[in-house]
């Protein structure tokens, strides 16, 4: 039985959120993803072209949707911004519908010197006197200091309270734990730098993240221990070592996850995420029995010790197995546990996508079609802009009611949002390809090359695409970069 985890939560109206146009130029990128990450985290609706200095397919179409529903244009002024012709076309299209939608309102962010910007021919009528939130002399690790003050105004003004990484409950356990560790203070702001590094280059995706975090976690071993003469004794950091797992599992290393997960039952036997983890691990590898089992002993350990843990956690573990009890294809048993889990967040305002989309889920396993659509329904009507909601939903439409023309409409909007997941990609090129629609399929085919593949569902749909497209060298070349470990996962 789940019990009434949120009985203190105030049960507030949840209030509109306000869409965002962030306009900036790919040289700018390092900044642009600073702000356009703190401003995601920071529950703000925002969007933003995604293709590396290129404009993506349809692309004055997209930007025209996107600037027409927008409530603010946020844009990054400087030299760059101001010498960049799509950047230059943003602008005076918002410029044009704002004479009629006068409720439209920009915000500058000024992210170069402003004597050098200011040198530079102005976008728009008296640019150089519009008010301006100051960016400028950029540091990538700067979290307390100009950039501080800057994105809080900027979330401010948008209608949201900045949430820092620190705000967030996994942060503050990572800086309460190695507040504890029985290190000098040295040692520990050391630490606390070198982990800073690894949140930016993974905020930033920056491919060499992971080995930061693997360096900080050695290094861990070999700082001296205050009080104890036991040279044996090395610190080994339960959160640092839940993020590598983490990571491990979304790059299909599963097997090296699995060996980080039984190091950690040696280290913190106690504690349920731990568990958890190595659960989460064996339903990778489809291993749904052992999965199963080491959830519920997740959830046991949970219950044992009353008040430790986020009742939060709790919530996550739950979902877990659901999620397990589908892979085991017991969807009658989850689809039970759904219902009350949902049902249960839902009179505390605390629903998220991903709730709506496990719903979808059980109710397809158990074949139940037509009870899916009212919650994909409704979880667009409250998460408009999900992209997973709306690639769900064009796929109900399509496998269900064969609804060729629904479904390419909420497939483009989910590639619309995220340009950068490859799946929606392929499954636009497919619905073109069945629908016969030769305009739509010219119009994103050059898109392909500007694709970046990182993970096996990547590069799985790029084979998949070329295929599709009759390029057997192309599609060969991709399906091989595939690990092992995920076509296993495909065939079971």
């Amino acid at each position: 039985m789940i019990t009434d985890v949120y009985h203190n939560r105030k049960e507030d109206v949840i209030p509109k959120k306000n869409n965002i146009f962030f306009s900036y130029t790919w040289k700018d990128r390092a900044i642009a993803m600073r702000i356009y990450y703190d401003l995601v985290r920071s529950d703000l609706l925002v969007w933003r072209d995604q293709v590396d200095g290129l404009p993506t397919h349809n692309f004055k179409e997209e930007i025209i949707q996107e600037i027409d529903n927008c409530d603010y244009f946020v844009f990054l002024d400087s030299v760059n911004y101001r010498t960049s012709y799509w950047c230059e076309e943003e602008i005076k299209y918002f410029f044009q519908i704002k004479k009629s939608e006068a409720s439209k309102k920009i915000i500058r962010c000024l992210v170069q010197d402003e004597k050098e910007t200011h040198a530079v021919k102005e976008l728009f009528y008296e640019q150089n006197y519009h008010n301006y939130f100051d960016f400028t002399g950029f540091d990538v690790y700067d979290n307390d200091g100009k950039y501080n003050t800057a994105i809080n105004r900027l979330c401010f003004s948008l209608g949201s309270e900045f949430i820092p990484w620190a705000n967030i409950d996994s942060e503050k356990d990572i800086e309460d734990e190695i507040s504890a560790f029985p290190i000098s203070d040295l040692d520990r702001t050391t630490i606390l730098k070198a982990y800073d590094v690894f949140k930016t280059h993974s905020m930033m995706l920056f491919p060499n993240a992971k080995k930061h975090l693997e360096i900080l976690i050695e290094d861990l071993k070999y700082v001296k221990i205050i009080g104890n003469s036991n040279q044996n004794k090395k610190i080994n950091s339960f959160y640092f070592n839940l993020i590598l797992i983490q990571i491990e599992i979304k790059d299909n290393n599963l097997e090296r996850a699995l060996q980080i997960c039984k190091e950690m039952i040696t280290n913190f036997s106690s504690d349920p995420r731990t568990w958890n983890s190595l659960a989460v691990v064996y339903a990778e590898m489809f291993k749904t029995k052992e999965a199963l089992n080491y959830i519920e002993k997740a959830l046991a350990l949970f219950d044992a010790q009353t008040g430790k843990f986020s009742e939060k956690q709790k919530i996550v573990f739950l979902s877990n197995k659901i999620r397990f009890l589908l892979k085991a294809g017991k969807s009658t048993d989850a689809l039970i546990l759904q219902k009350e889990l949902f049902f249960n967040k839902k009179s505390h305002l605390l629903l998220t996508p991903e709730d709506y989309l496990l719903m979808v889920s059980c109710y397809f396993m158990c074949n139940m079609y037509q009870e899916a659509l009212p919650y994909l329904l409704e979880g667009l009507d409250k998460f408009y802009g999900d992209s997973p909601l709306h690639s769900q939903l064009g796929l109900y439409y399509y496998y269900v009611q064969r609804d060729y023309f629904k479904a390419i409409e909420q497939l483009e909007i989910a590639h619309r949002y995220e340009p950068q997941v490859i799946r929606y990609c392929q499954e636009l090129i497919t619905l073109y390809l069945l629908s016969c629609n030769r305009d739509k399929l010219s119009s994103i085919l050059p898109e392909i090359s500007n694709l970046s593949p990182k993970t096996d569902e990547d590069f799985f749909c790029l084979g998949k695409i070329y295929e599709q497209i009759g390029d057997k060298s192309k599609s060969k070349f991709y399906y091989k970069q595939c690990n092992r470990n995920y076509w296993e996962k495909l065939i079971k």
